[in-house]
């Protein structure tokens, strides 16, 4: 009788665990997690879904739906690499919609097959459009925070989700006072707000900012209808700030050698430490204590710098510095976070 002796056990196991992890088809673990709050309070009871585009959503099921959420608030949904646009929804109810609803505004998210991204979602009352016959074809509605009206608003109406909505839309409606009323030609729209805390009508979203996603898109509407909604906004990462407890990233403040606080400036992260081309994370414009908040996805390292200016070569005289003469930071666990001033100086054009 045969024995294989402990050392070539070892080996054996050793092949098949190779074996395993490179045998065709097989899918490391990944997806997205994290928490769900309405108004700052987590919610119980709340399920994620994935889609592979917006217009599934709209014709079919979804790619995977989520385990609602326990007293904690908190989700994980489990994906095959890929890209994704997530949903947050609770009690759906036929004709006025679920009760509760939340749209990634950072979606298309991408899932890579060995790591989880973390997507938190902050709710809003679900809603659907009232429907009446009017004088002529009109979409009405207000524009909301907390209950409140919200005043100098942006309103996109767009035809098509192919773009994820990054650009202007086919129609901008300047929302002064909260409400508004506009003439439209019959068909199906997407209704997305945006508020800049800077103002302007188009750019990317920063922190503070507020954004909007009618529960009840793409809305549909006939020659002589009109439409009257109710779109509540959030306030972009409000539950990082307020209740999630799982913020991950770098906190101080920008300063000169003096030591003074310096306003106007941006941090930016990067993943590979040549720090060229567009930043992967950065931060809004600081403001006159120099504080500033640069989230991060999770552990590893990352290379900070702060300027003024984004998307072209530093200028002459430009306030710019790098964090810690241009050592790296290291996340070393997600809800780690490090604490740490950046110095700037104008700069000097080689």
């Amino acid at each position: 009788m045969c024995s294989v002796k402990a050392p070539m056990r070892g080996r054996y196991l050793v092949l098949i665990l190779w074996a395993c992890l490179f045998a065709p088809g097989l899918v490391l673990a990944g997806g997205v997690k994290g928490r769900i709050a309405f108004r700052g309070e987590l919610v119980s009871g709340v399920s994620v879904a994935a889609y592979s585009s917006i217009e599934q959503k709209n014709n079919e099921g979804p790619v995977a739906v989520s385990s609602p959420t326990g007293k904690d608030g908190r989700y994980r949904l489990d994906l095959k690499p890929g890209t994704y646009y997530c949903f947050a929804t609770s009690g759906e109810n036929a004709g006025s919609g679920p009760d509760f609803f939340a749209y990634d505004s950072d979606s298309p998210v991408q899932v890579a097959g060995d790591e989880y991204r973390r997507v938190n979602f902050s709710l809003v009352p679900g809603a659907v459009p009232l429907v009446s016959e009017g004088e002529g074809t009109l979409i009405s509605g207000r524009l909301l925070f907390k209950d409140e009206l919200l005043e100098r608003v942006y309103l996109s109406l767009y035809s098509s989700s192919r773009e994820s909505f990054k650009g202007p839309g086919m129609r901008i409606i300047p929302v002064e006072k909260g409400e508004f009323r506009v003439a439209v030609a019959p068909g199906s729209y997407y209704l997305i707000a945006r508020k800049r805390l800077r103002g302007g009508r188009v750019g990317p979203l920063e922190v503070g900012d507020f954004f909007g996603y009618f529960p009840g898109n793409p809305v549909s509407i006939d020659e002589g209808e009109h439409l009257d909604v109710r779109l509540e906004m959030i306030s972009r990462h409000e539950p990082d700030s307020e209740v999630m407890g799982l913020y991950t990233g770098v906190v101080g403040r920008v300063l000169d050698r003096q030591n003074y606080p310096q306003a106007g400036v941006r941090v930016f992260a990067y993943l590979d430490s040549k720090m060229k081309g567009t930043p992967d994370f950065f931060t809004a414009l600081t403001r006159a204590d120099g504080v500033f908040r640069l989230e991060l996805p999770g552990a590893g390292s990352y290379h900070l710098l702060a300027r003024e200016s984004f998307g072209k070569p530093v200028a002459q005289g430009e306030l710019y510095g790098r964090f810690a003469r241009n050592t790296a930071v290291v996340i070393e666990r997600e809800g780690g976070i490090v604490e740490g001033d950046i110095v700037v100086e104008p700069y000097e054009v080689p």
